[in-house]
């Protein structure tokens, strides 16, 4: 059985483009795409699975698009 991480999904220092998605609220394909086009710094630790800081991708969500549909966070 996985062990499970005791730091919420919110505080932790890291997230991938699936947790960015979940707690930031913003369609997957926008984070994806972010992720993809490395429109913030990407790492990659022991595993091929990118993550990105936290903070970094916050950044990057306040830089909502002017498109139609509005602000990504309230």
């Amino acid at each position: 059985m996985a062990e499970k991480n005791p730091v919420p999904l919110k505080d932790r220092e890291y997230w991938t483009a699936l947790q960015a998605h979940y707690v930031l609220n913003i369609p997957y394909k926008n984070v994806s795409s972010a992720y993809r086009t490395r429109q913030f710094p990407i790492k990659f630790f022991d595993t091929q699975l990118a993550k990105a800081a936290a903070d970094d991708v916050r950044a990057w969500a306040r830089r909502a698009p002017e498109s139609a549909g509005g602000e990504w966070i309230d």
